[in-house]
C-alpha cells in the first residue's frame, strides 16, 4: 500500500502547490527511513525546485533538480509503488525545460501504481483516469451483463468516475469517463 502522505504529496503536486507538497512530502521523510526515505526526500526537493522556478528563481530550481535527479539515480526501478525511472524521465525533462526558460509547470504527476491485486473472481483492466490521468486498474468481473456501468473512485486523486464496461469476445473492456460529463 502506498503511504497516504506520499498520496496526498503527489495529490498536491499534481494540483501545482508546490509549497503544500514541499510539506507534505518532508513530514513524510522524516518519519521514514531506507529506500523510501530517500524517495520522500527526493520528492520535496522536486517540490521545493518548482516552487523556486515559479518564483523566477531560475538557478536555485536549477541546482535542486540536479540534486533530485542524483537522489532517484541511486533507487531501485520501483520504490514505495512510485516509478522511479519515469520519474526520473520526468526530471530530466523538466531540466531541460528550465533550461530553455520556460515557464514552471501548472502541475507535475508522480507515476504512481496504486493497484492491488485482483481479487480470484475478477480481472484487472487498465485505464486512464478522466481527471489526474494516472493509469489505474479497475477490477471486474470477466462475466455478466455484456454492457454495465457504476460509479467508482479513482485510487490517486479520489474523484469519482463513472465506470463502462463492456463483455465481448474474450477479455472485458473498461472507459473511464468523468461524473460530471
Amino acid at each position: 500500500m502506498v503511504d497516504s502522505e506520499l498520496l496526498v504529496g503527489a495529490r498536491l503536486l499534481a494540483s501545482g502547490t508546490w509549497r503544500a507538497s514541499h510539506e507534505a512530502f518532508e513530514t513524510a521523510w522524516r518519519r521514514s527511513n531506507g529506500e523510501g526515505r530517500d524517495l520522500l526526500q527526493a520528492l520535496a526537493q522536486l517540490a521545493a525546485a518548482l516552487l523556486k522556478w515559479s518564483e523566477g528563481q531560475l538557478e536555485p530550481a536549477a541546482t535542486i533538480l540536479g540534486r533530485v535527479r542524483q537522489r532517484l539515480e541511486g533507487l531501485p526501478s520501483q520504490v514505495s509503488r512510485v516509478d522511479v525511472e519515469t520519474l526520473e524521465s520526468t526530471v530530466l525533462e523538466l531540466q531541460e525545460r528550465l533550461a530553455l526558460r520556460e515557464p514552471a509547470p501548472a502541475q507535475v504527476r508522480v507515476p504512481l501504481g496504486v493497484e492491488a491485486a485482483a481479487p480470484a473472481d475478477r480481472v484487472g483492466v487498465g485505464a486512464p483516469c478522466p481527471y489526474c490521468g494516472e493509469r489505474v486498474t479497475v477490477h471486474v468481473e470477466p462475466t455478466g451483463m455484456s454492457l454495465e456501468q457504476y460509479v467508482e473512485d479513482c485510487p490517486v486523486c479520489c474523484r469519482p468516475w463513472v465506470v463502462h464496461v463492456e463483455r465481448a469476445a474474450g477479455r472485458p473492456t473498461v472507459t473511464l469517463a468523468r461524473e460530471d460529463d
